[in-house]
């Protein structure tokens, strides 16, 4: 298979601006790496990465999490996880959580995390872990929703946001 391809550009430079979001997260090592745990060659098949960020400014009513791979070899990338209608009081998703929120259609049509999973060749692979301050409390977004739908949705309700990029 050949993956040869121009190297694509972060999506988030092309959203529109909005305060930043201080966001962190033990699953990440300090050169950037995901913990192996959270790919899906691990033995568990992946499980979710910890993610905690700073309150959002004033009007912040949920959050979201999301975690986009803009290196896959598609026109768009691929959303391996998106969890809306976190509630605002809420700073922090541990390790494979599952009760926080509303997860979402990821792109490869299930609602729950995919591991992070580079096709064998390819090059290393940056994935967005994004955090979003809604000023809704929840985004009343149909079960079967598209990943990239949900995504619209985040970024026109958008008040911050704030990104690490993790590499596997």
């Amino acid at each position: 298979m050949n993956l040869q391809r121009l190297r694509p550009p972060n999506p988030h430079d092309y959203l529109p601006e909005v305060p930043s979001l201080e966001v962190r997260s033990g699953s990440i090592d300090g050169e950037g790496l995901l913990d192996p745990a959270h790919r899906g060659d691990s033995p568990q098949g992946g499980v979710s990465p910890h993610v905690a960020w700073a309150e959002g400014p004033e009007g912040t009513e949920s959050y979201a999490v999301s975690m986009f791979d803009i290196d896959a070899p598609t026109p768009g990338g691929i959303h391996h996880w998106v969890v809306v209608d976190i509630p605002k009081d809420v700073r922090e998703l541990a390790v494979g959580s599952l009760s926080t929120g509303t997860t979402m259609l990821n792109d490869l049509g299930t609602a729950e995390y995919v591991g992070a999973a580079p096709p064998p060749g390819d090059w290393e692979h940056r994935y967005l872990i994004t955090v979003w301050a809604l000023g809704k409390e929840t985004l009343d977004l149909a079960p079967g929703t598209p990943a990239s739908l949900t995504a619209f949705h985040l970024t026109v309700g958008s008040l911050a946001r704030g990104t690490l990029v993790a590499v596997v």
